[in-house]
């Protein structure tokens, strides 16, 4: 089945290359590099370097600033693998400027994070990443837990206030130890981020609706239920489960268990069911606004 092969895959590669670990919040970004850069790509080409990723290819990057640790060298060597993955790759364009977060292991500079350790971005891009690395790295040497929660989560509301760290302020209200120190005013923050947002923002607005939902129930499922009928047929594979684990508590809950059982045996071939798992969230929408 093709989903499951995906999940084995996703399985093997992260316990074939468990000293490359794939994080994707900044926090933990930060925490995890030994060099943060920020710099031009200059080159790019194959290598037959012995490592110990099979990884193909190198990024020459000429550095314009360091974040965090140094390098004994202007122009940093980044060892990667070509082609498509699972987790991603970094991607490196030539003449664009990239932050790296990287770990150095056996003479080579390798991306923390894999694709989500090399962002391309513009400067003024980088200036918004910078302030909020320089702050978060100062946060991850406080040894106190519960102090060094209470400052992360000031933190990730400072990045919700910027489209282009948003998303890493999101990341961190996912979990348990941030969203259980949350104030009345934080949630209240949030409630306004979501409920003022003239499309829905996959990437956040899940999160957000979680958060606010025990207070707020009958709006969230408005909301949520609004945008269901907004998705087109190509992307309903994507965002089904998610519409569901939130919406399932209206309507027919025995039918709902056999409206989901029956998307799932759709979605192993997903382009070849697309319709038919349209159809089956058209079943959904009925039974949960009747």
């Amino acid at each position: 089945m093709k989903r499951t092969f995906v999940i084995l895959l996703l399985i093997t590669f992260i316990n074939s290359f468990a000293s490359a670990i794939y994080p994707k919040a900044l926090r933990v970004l930060t925490k995890n590099s030994e060099l943060i850069t920020y710099g031009k790509v200059l080159k790019i080409y194959t290598t037959s370097i012995k490592n110990d990723f099979n990884f193909n290819e190198i990024a020459e990057v000429e550095t314009i600033e360091i974040l965090k640790g140094k390098s004994q060298s202007k122009i940093i060597k980044i060892l990667y693998k070509s082609g498509v993955g699972c987790p991603p790759s970094p991607k490196f364009t030539l003449n664009t400027n990239v932050l790296a977060f990287l770990f150095y292991k056996n003479g080579n500079y390798i991306s923390v994070g894999f694709s989500s350790g090399v962002k391309t971005l513009k400067q003024n891009e980088f200036e918004a990443f910078k302030s909020r690395i320089i702050e978060i790295n100062e946060i991850n040497n406080i040894n106190d837990e519960k102090e060094q929660n209470l400052k992360v989560k000031d933190w990730a509301f400072v990045c919700l206030s910027d489209s282009i760290t948003k998303s890493d302020g999101v990341w961190e209200l996912k979990r348990e130890e941030i969203i259980n120190i949350l104030t009345v005013e934080n949630k209240e923050i949030i409630k306004q981020l979501l409920f003022s947002n003239h499309e829905f923002d996959y990437s956040c607005d899940f999160v957000f609706a979680d958060i606010i939902k025990t207070e707020n129930q009958n709006e969230v499922d408005k909301l949520l239920l609004k945008n269901l009928l907004l998705v087109e047929s190509k992307d309903i594979i994507y965002v089904f489960e998610d519409y569901f684990m939130r919406l399932e508590h209206l309507g027919n809950k025995e039918l709902n268990t056999k409206l989901k059982e029956q998307f799932e045996k759709y979605m192993d071939y997903g382009e070849e069911n697309e319709n038919k798992m349209m159809s089956t969230n058209k079943e959904f929408i009925k039974n949960i606004t009747n």
